[in-house]
């Protein structure tokens, strides 16, 4: 039995599967927390493992933590990365993300956004040498010659397909 941070909570867990992933260098992990649905936090989830482990909570990535229905369980998906760099190269980046605490996940949106917005202020302007209006033209065209298609297609009589099946039978 592990206990949980602040609140003193016993985490009744029980491994399911402990399997090496020799392909992407890890160790994935299923786990059941008994008890704990509504109470248990992806960070305490995840410090539980790492403390049983016996290795780094840094190397311990949460995929997912479903509840059960109609009981008061909780089953995680745990991938335990030796390295860093591997984490960051097979997972994707919102399971880093969902980790960090609410403020820490503003400051890094806020960086992406202010960095998106920078990205196409860096383009540089189209060439004067092609005219403007003759993309302008194309569209034009096109809007058009789709209304006449429709109207072709919906003056085509249908085929009367089920008398035939009854001169069958």
């Amino acid at each position: 039995m592990e206990t949980a941070g602040s609140d003193e909570t016993p985490l009744a867990l029980e491994i399911l599967t402990d399997a090496e992933n020799k392909l992407l260098e890890r160790r994935e992990v299923e786990a059941v927390f008994k008890g704990l649905s509504g109470k248990l936090t992806r960070n305490n989830a995840v410090e539980t493992i790492a403390s049983n482990l016996k290795v780094n909570a840094k190397q311990v990535h949460l995929v997912t933590l479903l509840p059960s229905a109609g009981l008061r369980s909780v089953k995680g998906l745990f991938y335990v990365y030796s390295k860093e760099a591997e984490a960051k190269e097979h997972l994707p980046k919102y399971l880093s993300l969902r980790m960090l605490p609410k403020e820490e996940r503003q400051k890094v949106a806020a960086a992406e956004k202010a960095k998106a917005e920078a990205k196409p202020a860096e383009k540089p302007a189209k060439p004067a040498g092609k005219a403007p209006e003759k993309p302008a033209e194309k569209p034009a065209a096109k809007a058009e010659a789709k209304p006449e298609a429709k109207a072709e297609t919906k003056a085509e009589p249908k085929p009367a397909a089920k008398p035939a099946a009854k001169e069958s039978k």
